[in-house]
């Protein structure tokens, strides 16, 4: 079973994501300033640059008429560029306000099916056991909403005269309980029905319910079966799950080459979560940007071999990971910046954030480390989590070095959920993150521990906030098993 930590950390350029957090405060105190113009161009220009914030906000604009003419097919254009890049921060809401759009016939034609998948895709990202609410999906800033009867009403016919895309949808609001009772069976009637005629949606959830063993006998030769008529019709997620179970020999014989084989051809077609997996069983090098460093046996090497570090990782087989430890590694050759999060063992984050000290030549007239951390890293903390409040924040020695060190909070920020069964939904804990900044030679090293204010599941060591003693104890563990080979 795929898992995927709420935070999106997957990063562009520290820089460039600076600037992008600059231009949309800009442009946001433009737009509440009755300035729509300015707003506008300031928008235009960053999301014709490729700033995914800026996009998603110019699609909000042209779809609600606010401070422009109302105008779908724009507001359309941007949501797709919103969403097509898998490595975006705003790909869900994206695909959420793009599927609106298909749903209501807003600049686009009116297509339930591609509403659904759009739909699914944005709440669940390729796990379809993930439990959500459709209110709750990213949409308060659209003026515009779905109705789900609508749709079902249709879908319900449709499935009816054999369209297999409908009968997916169907199978998804009878397991989602959306307008209509939860039905398990019916459930799996409608998932095979579309299946068997080739809706490759229908062929990977069917596979994952044999994997799961919901409302059908668990079967991993059933599920492996349905991954690869799902894979061969170049479906991302099937083609990551196939090539899991090739390197675990689970459902299938044992191949790593099979495995390779078909994580790279998930990679190709986008799937992050491909990339994680290759480099979480360390399957080698792999010529991809975003796949910078290598990591096997509790060891993560950096570009260049520029550090080792060693992760404290939560467990778990290949083929049913706990969760997924890798949540990023991202390497941008141009800058020479650098990240690598991964889980600690209690499900939390730790981090390394490093690049040259040069990056922060020219901004501000703050000490150097000061300056790296509220420049490269706040700045990119703000992008993700707006509702981030700094706690702590001074200079402070470190092994023997000069350092700068930082607390954040998070409402709501952590990685872990805790599962209310009454009402279906997911609770994140709150998240508390210590940092320390240094310097070795030419190069600044970010390092980050994440702590739960709330434990969930018996797991997480709970701080106190005030207390920054224990986040330098466990930074300094983290520091403790690195090594650095070149200044």
């Amino acid at each position: 079973m795929k898992t995927r930590f709420w935070l999106g950390v997957v990063l562009g350029a520290v820089l460039a994501l600076s600037v992008q957090a600059d231009e949309i405060d800009d442009a946001r105190a433009a737009f509440e300033a009755g300035n729509y113009e300015k707003a506008l161009s300031i928008l235009t220009t960053a999301a014709e640059g490729g700033q995914d914030r800026a996009r998603f906000r110019l699609g909000v604009m042209y779809l609600n008429g606010e401070g422009v003419d109302q105008d779908y097919l724009k507001a359309a254009h941007w949501f797709k560029k919103t969403y097509e890049d898998p490595w975006s921060m705003m790909r869900v809401d994206g695909q959420v306000a793009m599927g609106i759009l298909y749903h209501n016939g807003l600049g686009v034609p009116r297509d339930y099916v591609k509403a659904c998948y759009l739909f699914e895709e944005a709440a669940n990202i390729g796990n379809p056991f993930n439990v959500y609410n459709f209110e709750k999906m990213p949409i308060s800033d659209l003026s515009v909403r779905p109705d789900l009867t609508e749709s079902l009403a249709w879908f319900q016919q449709a499935a009816e005269e054999d369209d297999a895309g409908a009968q997916f949808c169907l199978a998804v609001a009878y397991f989602r309980g959306l307008t209509i009772e939860k039905d398990q069976e019916r459930v799996i009637h409608w998932l095979e029905r579309a299946a068997r005629l080739g809706n490759p949606w229908s062929q990977y959830y069917l596979a994952h319910m044999y994997e799961e063993g919901r409302g059908v006998g668990k079967s991993d030769t059933e599920a492996a079966k349905w991954y690869e008529k799902a894979a061969l019709q170049e479906f991302k997620d099937a083609q990551t799950m196939l090539g899991v179970a090739y390197y675990a020999g689970v459902g299938v014989p044992q191949s790593e080459e099979k495995a390779k084989y078909w994580l790279r051809k998930a990679i190709e077609n986008g799937d992050t979560e491909a990339a994680e997996f290759w480099g979480w069983m360390g399957l080698g090098e792999f010529d991809e940007k975003q796949f910078a460093g290598s990591f096997k046996n509790s060891t993560y090497v950096a570009p260049n071999g520029l550090f080792r570090a060693e992760y404290r990782l939560t467990g778990g087989s290949p083929r049913d990971p706990c969760c997924e430890e890798v949540v990023q590694d991202w390497f941008d050759a141009d800058t020479g910046f650098g990240s690598v999060v991964l889980s600690n063992e209690y499900g939390a984050l730790n981090g390394v954030f490093y690049g040259p000290a040069s990056l922060a030549d020219g901004i501000g007239d703050k000490p150097l480390l000061s300056r790296w951390f509220d420049e490269m890293v706040m700045g990119l903390i703000h992008s993700n989590a707006p509702n981030a409040v700094l706690l702590r924040n001074e200079p402070r020695r470190f092994h023997g070095m000069d350092a700068w060190i930082a607390v954040i909070e998070i409402a709501g920020g952590g990685v872990l959920a805790k599962y209310d069964s009454e009402t279906g939904t997911e609770e994140r804990q709150d998240s508390v993150r210590g940092f320390v900044v240094f310097q070795r030679g030419a190069n600044i090293f970010v390092l980050m521990c994440e702590v739960n204010v709330t434990s969930f599941f018996d797991k997480g060591r709970v701080y106190d906030p005030d207390d920054w003693d224990a986040f330098l104890e466990e930074l300094s563990a983290f520091y403790s098993t690195m090594e650095f080979s070149k200044s």
